[in-house]
């Protein structure tokens, strides 16, 4: 049986934009030959506080292009349906892969958010325990400088 998993894309470089999703394109219709499905994984952005592992299937180029052949979506004279059906399958998997950029990034973003934020929260609660563990050192201290100089004044009575 032959591998499930043909091909892998990560550790992309944001800023996203199109022509990157294009490129990505270009490897994924490349790599994808004769495969009976292409599957995107990718995070949706839900809330700020939650994502969800979202999967698309989209047609491979052969099924795609079959089901041009059954629908008559413009007259057209030049180019021909032999040149704009395969533009328009790289149309379909690009914005479909663009879609799943761009929710990902949203997702990687607010999960940023939530964690710097949980971090300021928690750095702030740690300051406030050093500042009364240092407040209550130097109180000790301060006491015991206080009662020895009432026991030095009282012994020279």
């Amino acid at each position: 049986m032959k591998d499930i998993l043909k091909v892998g894309i990560s550790n992309i470089s944001t800023p996203y934009n199109y022509p990157t999703a294009m490129a990505i394109t270009e490897h994924i219709i490349k790599a994808s030959e004769g495969c009976d499905k292409i599957t995107l994984f990718y995070n949706e952005y839900v809330s700020a506080i939650a994502m969800k592992i979202r999967h698309v299937d989209l047609l491979p180029r052969k099924r795609f292009l079959d089901t041009l052949k059954y629908g008559k979506l413009y007259d057209m004279t030049l180019p021909d349906k032999n040149t704009a059906n395969p533009a328009l399958y790289e149309l379909y998997v690009t914005s479909n892969l663009w879609v799943a950029l761009l929710n990902n990034a949203a997702s990687e973003q607010s999960a940023r958010m939530t964690a710097m934020e949980n971090a300021s929260k928690n750095a702030g609660e740690i300051v406030d325990k050093l500042k009364l563990k240092y407040n209550k050192a130097r109180q000790a201290r301060i006491t015991i400088e206080l009662v020895e100089i009432i026991s030095g004044v009282a012994a020279l009575e």
